[in-house]
């Protein structure tokens, strides 16, 4: 899985989420990546990227 955008970022979860994860581990797969988007990380990692 992986953010795409910079000013519209949007989560990329492969076709086959739901029959590969159980509710469960969907449900916290989907919490960790908000995290990233709430702890600002895409754009840390463009940052650096770009140093």
């Amino acid at each position: 899985m992986a953010y795409i955008g910079f000013f519209q970022p949007k989560l990329l979860i492969p076709s086959d989420f739901k029959q590969r994860f159980t509710k469960q581990e969907r449900h916290l797969i989907l919490q960790h990546e908000r995290a990233h988007l709430q702890a600002g990380d895409l754009h840390i990692n463009l940052i650096a990227l770009l140093s």
